[in-house]
């Protein structure tokens, strides 16, 4: 069956080659391996069990004396996985899709083959949301024709059939409200086309899971008539901030970072490392984890047997480019200093370059 204005072309990735440098390599792969470390909070072992519940629906035919095949697959779930910027949703998402990967897989297929990622569009509609999903899948558009919603839309289906999706992964939700359009009608209509197009997948010939992350507004778009339907097939998990009770996780994390690195952890006793770290990260736990790994990181490319003080004081600076009696890390007034740090003032734009020279004389 052909689709109107949609040449459908699989191309091959491009594969980047970089120059040989062993030490790069090294260092490329410790942050490859940092960042795919799964460190498992209380929280995490619910999003596992709610993800479980998403993936044993793969399985469910709607006739049993029949084979699974398309057509005869059930409806699917949708997990929903909200919280704010930097609470680790995404990474949270991922690390449980890898723990559950002989449970998602058939056979010997990859995790990466079932289940698309798919970044909404900053600038929303739904035919820009319909083109991503297609450039996932290796799907080309025709560039002489002008898009065709219908037909782009009837293209993914087609495609996540082809290749047997069983799932698409919804990162950055909450931008279905970005449409590019000042009338409240106008808005209300695009949110009922994605509200129909979700369904469609839910619930299509080929029907696939959708597990979805974004920013507490997200919940909002579960609330319209038009997804009421889809209630009973919900699952949620919310990622709040931090508490406090992160501590021993953290330092726990740390203790895992350092050793992958084979580095030593030397900082001062009275140094609170965590209490920083939940500052700067804005109390949230995702976030956290990524500036403990650069701080490794840090470590490693000087050529250190351990990570000090000095690697999480660069961590901040490579982040708020603020003099030293600002920096979270370094000052030992960091409860006192504003939770985001201001603009410099000329004053402290002199302190700072007095300590890139101080540094540049240490460093000689």
């Amino acid at each position: 069956m052909s689709v109107p204005s949609t040449a459908v072309t699989h191309s091959a990735p491009k594969v980047l080659v970089r120059p040989a440098a062993a030490a790069q390599d090294d260092l490329s792969s410790l942050i490859t391996k940092l960042r795919r470390e799964q460190i498992i909070y209380p929280r995490d072992r619910e999003l596992r069990a709610k993800l479980t519940q998403v993936i044993e629906q793969f399985w469910i035919p709607k006739d049993l004396s029949r084979p699974l095949i398309a057509g005869n697959r059930d409806e699917q779930d949708v997990l929903i996985v909200t919280g704010p910027t930097g609470a680790g949703k995404t990474y949270s998402t991922q690390t449980a899709l890898e723990s559950l990967q002989r449970t998602f897989c058939l056979a010997d297929d990859k995790l990466e083959d079932r289940c698309l990622y798919v970044k909404f569009p900053g600038s929303f509609s739904t035919l820009e949301l319909g083109i991503r999903i297609l450039a996932k899948l290796a799907v080309e558009i025709d560039p002489t024709r002008l898009p065709n919603e219908w037909a782009i839309w009837a293209a993914v289906h087609g495609a996540l059939e082809a290749q047997e999706i069983l799932a698409i992964q919804f990162d950055e939700f909450q931008r279905y409200a970005t449409v590019k359009t000042n009338s409240k009608a106008g808005k209300d209509d695009e949110a009922k086309r994605l509200a129909e197009k979700v369904n469609d997948l839910l619930t299509g010939h080929w029907p696939v899971g959708l597990i979805i992350s974004g920013m507490p507004e997200t919940l909002d778009f579960f609330t319209l008539e038009a997804m009421g339907q889809v209630g009973r097939r919900k699952h949620e998990v919310v990622f709040s901030s931090m508490t406090g009770a992160e501590a021993r996780t953290l330092n726990e994390a740390l203790a895992r970072y350092c050793k992958m690195a084979n580095l030593k952890l030397d900082l001062p006793v009275d140094y609170n490392m965590v209490g920083r770290l939940a500052k700067t990260s804005f109390n949230t736990l995702g976030r956290s984890l990524e500036l403990l790994q650069e701080a490794v990181v840090n470590a490693v490319r000087r050529r250190s047997v351990s990570v000090e003080k000095g690697d999480f004081v660069a961590m901040f600076h490579e982040h708020w480019d603020v003099a030293s009696d600002r920096n979270l890390f370094h000052s030992d007034a960091w409860l006192t200093i504003p939770h985001k740090p201001p603009k410099n003032t000329l004053d402290d734009i002199a302190r700072l370059q007095q300590d890139r020279r101080r540094a540049t004389r240490e460093a000689k």
